[in-house]
């Protein structure tokens, strides 16, 4: 299953909640592939955040 977030601008607040309902259902390990430039992320809501302002913006 693919979970697909849409943030304009990219929000760290929606993101944090986003992550939280996945780790809750058992579906957030401890380190993501990015889906646009399959790099690995730490999967916390301000790394993402970052990387995805950073390189994708």
């Amino acid at each position: 299953m693919v979970h697909v977030l849409h943030l304009d601008p990219f929000n760290e607040g929606r993101l944090r909640e986003f992550v939280r309902s996945l780790r809750k259902k058992g579906l957030m390990k401890d380190r993501v592939k990015c889906a646009i430039c399959e790099l690995d992320v730490a999967a916390c809501s301000g790394s993402m955040c970052k990387h995805i302002n950073n390189k994708h913006t």
